[in-house]
């Protein structure tokens, strides 16, 4: 096995820099021990700067140069430009290790200086070789600190440290010669907590410190002799700054502003001159902590800040505030005449007013047309499309205009009585719904101005019997109403399927359709989607997924997918990414209760038109932009990761503290995309497994704490862009203690009845794969649990039932794994106090047949035994290989041997006591070799050693060897697995690395 190569990443990004080379701007990225340089969001180069160390420090030196820090090491890099103008990174001096942690440079051209974790700074010459050792007179570790050097003609360096004892100690490094013990010039004292920030702006002589104790402050900086002398400085606390609900770690000076971020996700703006916040994006990085932040100040558009998250997603704010314009109405003369409907379609803005005028603005917001409408005076509905407009009236009038030129292409009563509703379901075709449910669909041919009857139909009964959007799909015609239920019509517009009040009592609000299913939005803060059913022949429709949003009004999906929905939350309106929980844009506009309509171009910018007392008002706006490149993982740990095929394509599914799934495909060359995420667990999620069961579905089963387990259905589906989305349903579930409302009892009851360990945890699953296909009616699954009890669910028709619960032993279990050997299935068993118990598994289902027997129990760790692989030995039928990993650091392989009687012997063949120096959380079998995994942060590879004579071994030992030692930028590696047909190797835990092997 050669060298373990990364092609894959996400996590932190603790290193960020905003720069130019020849006019382009360029965004130097830190990742782990890689430094990537970043263009139009898209990576144009990335090198490997470190072996070990995470890059936290980018700085710019002197033209192109830029000098990188991880940990205790440095690397001096350049940036280049090709013939063709593409920038690439030039390594100009390699990493170079120092003894002691580096928080911050700075270089008079003739040396640099270091400035490290304990409060000293080293003088290097330009080949970074430590030349002199300054130490301040006080000796603290630092969290942070700041170099600065003079800036007059003196090489005198002055050094802000940021303290654990919650201080900013500044002290100087002089030319006389003094080099132990220099003293303290000042010492700022007001945090309560450690310093993790220290940022100064000569411009405004103001220092910015950020602390534990989530607050940061601006001190202002008076130098009463010269500027620059540090030692006849004033220096006063101006601003004291709270708004962040958890550590400040970042800051940074823009103008006359400091942006601050931190551990609670928030990225906040601060005025420097009043303190106060003026602006705040509360959930910068979906809930993850946020590591780093540049300004980009680019000379053709407006300033912008780019955060770094933990999530490992890279995230852009612009500082364009949103301004509304109010529209000129030409409606003085008419004080009752008020706008009632709006749209917006290209670049122009339709308005309908109470007295039927219909008003059109251009792209400049300037009046380019005007037409009264008699027959729309005091009511009127409305719906476009991208060629003509179409008008329903009060008495059944109905009028349609040319976009293009606005012409009335046709006007005429097509039903009796009031259009409650009006809808463009296709090009041509028009469906208007009028008095008790009646719905009319018409064709109208616009170059003979023909409008032709096609069918008649009715809504089913209900208090408002109206729709409020409907689609075509297929040879289906869907209607959403306001009371919350969607209909399914066919041919003549027969009703052939209702969901009743699916969407609460408030109503549907909008339909989006793919060539494959279709989603309905509502504003009980749901997206759901239907397909058409494989199970049966007729025109049966069922409900695919549906995502609860966390708001209760979902206005419109702005794209077939779902992803990207409005929604309205009191007066404002808010577009959001569901699949990242993400914000992309936060607007005032009165609420959605009202006439209102949105455009988004390119998913980079939109507006909104919206009235808001009796005026039409328009904002402009940008949409917060994520780097495709670094999109991000999760929020908190990866704790388990399971790897599947559907239909050609290779996908992983991976489980995090922050109570999500998330899927992701993952291409032949170790490129990872997010396809979806899943929420419905009540907390952290502790196992995942899956098997594909057709081709474009799989099943999905998680568990974790709560005692939950849940099965989902995975379903890959086709857009009618030739992308692919993954739509997820859940398709059984399982509380061990039912949820709060299902064990709901009268509080008598309650106090006297003792609910045993309700924090119950599922540490680890294992199934029979070999049985569950699409149509498997019921299939086993094996759970190992935090309380020693291994439980035994059966999964069957979309429910997950708790059929045996087996004590069989005392400690808490942490791993399952099954296999077969000499045709019998058998279930094995780690626990904390280090022993593996391998039990005999039944095939049969009957409740009163114990569904497994214990065969075998071995100590083979002196604690916890974290993980385990087995495989068969040489295809034979009767052994197999198992190896396993402890919290003693230690690495067993054994043998697994099943006699002709069916007792099984469990022999050691091999251990290595110090595999690593922390605990291992992740072994696998890769043919011959082990790989080994641990907190360390080592990825270990273990070859076979055959030379068994040499080491006076008996000749059927098998024997290890290190071969090779990768260090993985993933700390606290939890888990691990291998896409084989990729020859692909994934370890997770705050991150997600993938290897090529």
């Amino acid at each position: 096995m050669r060298q373990l190569e990364c092609v894959g990443l996400k996590c932190p990004i603790t290193g960020l820099l905003s720069t130019t080379l020849q006019d382009r701007e360029l965004l130097l990225v830190g990742q782990g021990y890689f430094l990537n340089i970043v263009s139009n969001n898209k990576i144009i180069d990335k090198v490997q700067l470190f072996t070990a160390s995470k890059i936290h420090l980018i700085k710019s030196l002197h033209d192109s140069d830029y000098l990188i820090v991880g940990g205790k090491s440095v690397s001096l890099i350049a940036l280049t430009s090709d013939d063709c103008g593409k920038a690439g990174i030039k390594i100009k001096l390699p990493e170079t290790i120092f003894p002691d942690w580096i928080w911050d440079f700075c270089t008079d051209h003739h040396n640099f200086y270091f400035l490290t974790a304990h409060n000293k700074v080293l003088k290097t010459d330009l080949s970074l070789n430590v030349v002199d050792i300054f130490d301040c007179e006080e000796k603290c570790i630092l969290y942070s600190g700041l170099l600065l050097p003079s800036s007059c003609d003196t090489r005198d360096v002055t050094v802000l440290s940021g303290s654990v004892f919650s201080k900013v100690i500044i002290w100087r490094l002089t030319e006389d010669g003094v080099k132990s013990d220099l003293p303290v010039l000042h010492s700022l004292q007001g945090h309560d907590g450690v310093i993790f920030s220290v940022q100064f702006n000569a411009d405004k002589r103001i220092i910015c410190s950020t602390s534990d104790d989530r607050s940061a402050r601006l001190w202002r900086v008076n130098f009463t002799h010269k500027p620059g002398d540090w030692a006849h400085a004033d220096i006063q606390l101006v601003h004291s700054l709270y708004g962040h609900s958890a550590r400040v770690f970042r800051s940074a000076f823009l103008f006359d502003s400091v942006v601050t971020v931190g551990e609670d996700s928030a990225v906040s703006i601060w005025n420097i001159n009043t303190g106060k916040l003026e602006r705040s994006y509360s959930d910068g990085h979906s809930g993850a902590q946020v590591w780093s932040v540049t300004i980009s100040t680019p000379s053709n558009t407006l300033s912008s800040i780019t955060t770094g998250g933990g999530d490992g997603s890279i995230r852009t704010w612009s500082l364009q505030e949103p301004k509304p314009v109010q529209l000129p109405l030409p409606l003085e003369s008419s004080p009752d005449d008020n706008p009632k409907i709006v749209k917006m379609i290209r670049d122009k803005t339709y308005i309908l007013t109470n007295f039927g005028s219909l008003l059109v603005f251009n792209d400049d917001n300037k009046l380019i047309f005007t037409h009264t409408y008699k027959v729309l005076k005091n009511y009127g509905v409305m719906d476009c499309n991208s060629e003509i407009m179409v008008l329903g009236s009060l008495n059944g009038t109905v009028i349609i205009l040319s976009l293009s030129t606005l012409e009335t292409l046709f006007e005429g009563q097509l039903i009796d009585g009031k259009i409650f509703s009006i809808s463009l379901i296709e090009k041509n075709k028009i469906v208007v719904n009028g008095i008790n449910g009646l719905l009319v669909e018409f064709e109208f041919n616009t170059e003979q101005k023909l409008m032709t009857e096609l069918s008649r139909g009715l809504l089913p009964e209900s208090k408002q019997r109206w729709f409020a959007a409907a689609r075509t799909w297929q040879d289906y015609t869907i209607f959403g109403d306001r009371m919350g239920s969607v209909h399914v019509y066919k041919n003549q517009l027969r009703l052939v399927q209702t969901f009743k009040k699916l969407h609460g009592r408030n109503g549907v609000t909008d339909i989006q359709t793919l060539s494959n299913s279709f989603l309905t939005c509502g504003r009980d803060g749901t997206v759901r989607r239907f397909i058409k059913s494989s199970a049966s022949n007729d025109d049966h429709i069922e409900e695919l997924s549906c995502v609860q949003t966390g708001v209760d009004w979902v206005a419109r999906s702005l794209d077939p997918s779902g992803q990207q929905i409005i929604m309205f939350h009191g007066s404002k309106m808010i577009i959001k990414n569901i699949m990242d929980n993400r914000i992309l844009a936060d607007l005032e506009c009165g609420g959605g209760h009202r006439s209102w309509d949105v455009s988004v171009e390119d998913k980079m910018k939109g507006s909104i038109i919206y009235i808001k007392d009796k005026q039409v008002f328009k904002t402009n706006f940008l949409l917060q932009r994520n780097m495709n490149e670094f999109c991000g993982s999760h929020s908190q740990t990866t704790k388990t990761i399971t790897a599947f095929r559907v239909g050609s394509k290779s996908f992983i599914a991976t489980g995090s503290d922050d109570t999500l799934i998330k899927i992701f495909h993952v291409s032949d060359k170790g490129e990872i995309m997010k396809k979806a995420s899943i929420k419905g667990h009540l907390s952290n999620i502790k196992c995942l497994e899956s098997i594909s069961i057709s081709e474009n579905e799989a099943f999905l089963i998680s568990g974790g704490g709560r005692a939950q387990i849940k099965v989902w259905l995975l379903r890959l589906l086709e857009t009618d862009h030739g992308d692919e989305i993954v739509v997820t349903a859940e398709h059984g579930e399982h509380t061990l203690h039912g949820c709060d409302k299902a064990v709901k009892q009268p509080w008598r009851q309650v106090q006297n009845r003792v609910r045993p360990d309700p924090e119950t945890r599922l540490m680890s699953l294992a199934f029979d794969k070999t049985s569950v296909t699409k149509h498997t009616d019921k299939f086993r699954i094996y759970v190992g649990c935090s309380d020693s009890v291994l439980r035994v669910y059966d999964a069957a028709d979309r429910k997950v039932e708790l059929t045996h619960e087996i004590e069989f032993q005392d400690f808490c279990i942490l791993c399952t794994k099954r296999f077969t050997c000499n045709d019998k299935e058998y279930l094995t068993v780690t626990t904390t106090a280090g022993y593996v118990h391998i039990l005999s598994c039944s095939k049969h289902f009957q409740s009163n047949t114990p569904p497994v027997v214990e065969v075998c129990k071995i100590k083979l760790h002196q604690s916890g035994v974290n993980c385990i692989d087995i495989i068969s030995v040489d295809d034979t039928k009767n052994e197999m290989l198992m190896v396993t990993g402890g919290d003693d650091c230690s690495l067993v392989v054994s043998s697994i041997k099943v006699v002709d009687d069916g007792d099984v012997v469990v022999a050691k063949l091999w251990r290595e006591d110090k595999a690593h120096a922390a605990q291992i959380t992740a072994v696998l079998f890769s043919g011959k070799s082990v790989l080994s995994f641990s907190v360390d942060q080592r990825v270990c590879v273990w070859k076979e050693d055959n030379n068994c004579d040499e080491k006076g071994c008996e000749s059927e030992k098998k024997l290890f060897k290190l071969d090779s030692v990768k260090c993985s930028n993933i700390a606290d590696i939890h888990s691990a697995c291998f896409i084989n047909d990729k020859n692909l190797l994934i370890c997770i835990g705050i991150g997600i690395e993938i290897f090529a092997l």
